[in-house]
C-alpha cells in the first residue's frame, strides 16, 4: 500500500481486521476506529485509531531496518503499550507516535481517483430470547446497510424453521424486538434464529436460541455464547428473588461442577468462569430451586 486505507466511521463501528500480511510504504496511511491484527504488519507508514486496538499477530520486523511503523491510538488504555490488548510480537521499528488525524477529504495523488463504498453484510451484536407468562420475547441488535431485512424464524425441532415475522430495518435502526404470541398449544420448547439479508449479499444467520415452556411462568435461561471456547454467561429471568443452584453435566450425566447463586427478580446475568476447565464437547446446564428443576440448556464447547 502506497496510499490511504480508510475504514469510514459513519455508524461509529468502523473496524479493520488483518489476518494476512499488510506491507506499507513510507507515504501509506491507515485510519480506522478499531483494529484487530491476527496477521503480519510490516514496512512503513502511519496508523491512526480512535477505538479498541487488538494486537495478536506480528508488527514490524526484527533486526536492522530503515522502515518505521508509526502507530497512534487516541484512546489507548495503557500509556506504556501500543495496543489496548497486547498479545502481539511487536518489533523495534514499530513505535507509538501521536499524530493528527489523516486528511480524508482530499485525494492522494498517488492513489486512484476513485472512492469505492463497500457494502458489508449484516453483523449481529446479540440475540436474546426469554419467556414471560409462557410468551417468548426476542430481542436482537445488528449493524447493517440500507434496505436490510430481518426475518425471525421459529422451529419446534431445532432443524426445520419457518418465518414468524419480517422486519424492514430503518437506516439508523440497530435494535429490534418481537413478542411471539403464535406458539402452538402444548409446546415444551421452541427454537429461534434471525436471518439478516441485504441486496446483493448472502444472508447472515444469528445464533439459535431456545426457550422452554413450564408451569413456572416467568422463568427462562439462556447460555451465551453457545457454542463457547472458554467461559459463558447464563442469562436468567427469575420470577422472584431467590437462591438457585447452577449445575453443569456432561452427556453421561456426570456433574462437572455445581454452585449456589443468589438472584434477583427479573433479569440476571451469571458468569460461569469454571467452564474454562471443561474439555471440548457437549454439556447440559441445569438451574434448580431446591429439589425443583427450573430449566435446562444444552451447551457446546469448542
Amino acid at each position: 500500500n502506497d496510499g490511504m486505507l480508510w475504514a469510514s466511521n459513519s455508524k461509529n463501528n468502523a473496524s479493520l481486521k488483518n489476518s494476512g500480511m499488510y506491507i506499507g510504504r513510507p507515504n501509506s496511511q491507515i485510519k480506522s476506529r478499531h483494529l484487530t491484527n491476527w496477521g503480519t504488519i510490516k514496512g512503513s507508514g502511519k496508523f491512526y485509531f480512535t477505538g479498541t486496538t487488538v494486537g495478536a499477530g506480528t508488527v514490524g520486523v526484527a533486526g536492522y531496518t530503515t522502515d518505521t511503523l508509526r502507530i497512534f491510538d487516541l484512546t489507548r488504555s495503557n500509556p506504556n503499550k501500543i495496543f489496548d490488548t497486547y498479545n502481539s510480537n511487536v518489533k523495534g521499528n514499530a513505535i507509538f507516535q501521536p499524530m493528527p488525524a489523516p486528511d480524508t477529504m482530499s485525494m492522494y495523488p498517488i492513489c486512484a481517483s476513485e472512492i469505492v463504498g463497500i457494502a458489508l453484510p449484516v453483523k449481529f451484536d446479540f440475540f436474546h430470547a426469554s419467556v414471560t407468562n409462557n410468551t417468548p420475547s426476542l430481542v436482537w441488535s445488528a449493524d447493517h446497510n440500507e434496505n436490510a431485512v430481518f426475518t425471525l424464524e421459529r422451529s419446534y425441532d431445532g432443524t426445520n424453521f419457518t418465518a414468524v415475522a419480517v422486519m424492514l430495518a430503518g437506516d439508523n435502526e440497530t435494535k429490534f424486538s418481537y413478542t411471539d404470541k403464535t406458539v402452538a398449544e402444548g409446546t415444551k420448547v421452541a427454537y429461534y434464529r434471525v436471518v439478516g439479508t441485504e441486496p446483493g449479499l448472502a444472508p447472515k444467520y444469528s445464533e439459535t436460541r431456545s426457550v422452554k415452556f413450564t408451569t413456572n411462568t416467568g422463568v427462562s435461561i439462556q447460555a451465551t455464547p453457545n457454542p463457547f471456547t472458554s467461559h459463558f454467561n447464563i442469562n436468567y429471568q427469575s420470577a422472584a428473588r431467590s437462591t438457585i443452584q447452577v449445575s453443569i453435566y456432561n452427556m453421561s450425566g456426570q456433574v462437572q461442577f455445581a454452585r449456589q447463586v443468589s438472584v434477583n427478580a427479573g433479569f440476571n446475568s451469571i458468569a460461569v468462569p469454571e467452564a474454562a476447565k471443561l474439555a471440548t464437547g457437549m454439556y447440559l446446564v441445569k438451574i434448580a430451586d431446591g429439589a425443583t428443576m427450573i430449566a435446562t440448556e444444552k451447551l457446546i464447547k469448542y
